[in-house]
């Protein structure tokens, strides 16, 4: 996690404290070799192969919270400057440093979706 993901080793030690979220982290850690070779160059601004994402012609809402990591938030906005027909939106609340807001983020995909009917 420190290395992956940036996490500073006092917060992995913390996490390891929260039964309930380290339980959830240990239940997926096997997938995050997978991860890495995914996201290998990517999150230190490795460019999305547009050839990769043009087919993707459906109207996407690609959202970042504002408090989110750096990488985080350059790997949304890479995702919307490589989609043919995405949109970005960045707001506070929607980042990885609080609990998820998910009345704000149906909120959101409600009127992006709503727009886009």
């Amino acid at each position: 996690m420190t290395k992956g993901m940036g996490a500073p080793s006092f917060v992995v030690s913390l996490m390891r404290m929260m039964p309930g979220v380290w339980s959830k982290l240990m239940a997926v850690a096997h997938t995050l070799p997978y991860d890495a070779a995914l996201l290998d160059g990517y999150i230190d601004g490795k460019s999305l192969p547009t050839k990769l994402w043009s087919t993707v012609t459906i109207p996407t809402l690609v959202l970042e919270g504002t408090e989110s990591p750096f990488a985080l938030r350059h790997g949304a906005q890479a995702l919307a400057n490589v989609l043919p027909n995405a949109q970005l939106l960045s707001k506070k609340g929607l980042g990885h440093t609080k609990k998820l807001n998910t009345k704000m983020i149906s909120s959101e995909l409600t009127a992006f979706c709503m727009g886009n009917l």
